[in-house]
């Protein structure tokens, strides 16, 4: 602003700058924000800014920054605080067909394959197919940060026991007895016998650390029936069995 006073043919020119550097505002840690102030022309000054208005920091805190303006001599300045919000690492786990992210957020967001999945705002989510799935989560600050896409593969509820799987019964068919054997490393809850008639006839708890099982067949009338061995995760595994 620019008051004149005239006085015996000579002007007194009278500079009144009023440099505003604008409302404090929230930066993500690692962005970087274009910061403006008023009049044009004057230079910025501080922690982690260039001259320019660049303002980028990955350090979170608050950063006290100066905009100066200089006319005729005169300087004037005022200051801005900047606060840098820390974004944790974002990452989520896998049980059974489940994604789920232990990082608190304000919003989450799935993604597979690079693509946005509708619908889906919560911090878990049940996958339907294979593909690289990662979740973004947004911070009460508003910051956003992604996890690393990772490959997922689903596993339908039903799979059939075989040996690629590490699922072993024998003797098929069966007379008498017979054992089911599975891998160490899946965690099977319980094993349960279907009849043709899609009625449960046994059902056996697993207890823990335990690999194998032996059943008595003594009281199944002959013909087929389903062993389904049931996880911890809730996945299933099936294969028919001979009774004769």
């Amino acid at each position: 602003t620019t008051n004149q006073v005239f006085s015996k043919g000579k002007k007194t020119v009278i500079l009144n700058i009023v440099p505003l550097a604008g409302i404090d505002t929230t930066v993500c840690a690692g962005d970087t924000a274009r910061l403006s102030g008023l009049p044009i022309g004057g230079q910025w000054s501080g922690n982690s800014i260039s001259g320019s208005g660049l303002f980028t920091s990955n350090i979170a805190g608050t950063s006290v920054l100066t905009y100066s303006y200089t006319k005729y001599g005169c300087n004037k300045s005022d200051i801005k605080q900047v606060v840098v919000a820390a974004i944790p690492n974002v990452s989520y786990s896998v049980v059974g067909n489940v994604l789920t992210s232990s990082i608190t957020g304000q919003s989450y967001k799935w993604f597979k394959n690079g693509t946005l999945i509708s619908g889906v705002n919560s911090n878990s989510y049940a996958i339907s197919d294979s593909g690289f799935y990662c979740v973004e989560v947004t911070f009460a600050s508003g910051c956003k940060r992604k996890s690393e896409c990772q490959f997922q593969i689903f596993t339908s509820i039903d799979e059939y026991m075989s040996d690629q799987n590490g699922f072993s019964i024998y003797p098929n068919p069966i007379l008498n007895d017979f054992i089911i054997k599975w891998p160490a490393s899946k965690s099977v809850a319980r094993i349960e016998i279907i009849n043709q008639l899609g009625q449960l006839v046994s059902s056996e708890p697993i207890l823990k650390n335990k690999n194998e099982i032996r059943i008595s067949s003594e009281k199944f009338p002959k013909g087929i029936y389903q062993v389904v061995s049931i996880l911890d995760s809730g996945i299933r595994f099936r294969k028919a069995i001979v009774k004769y």
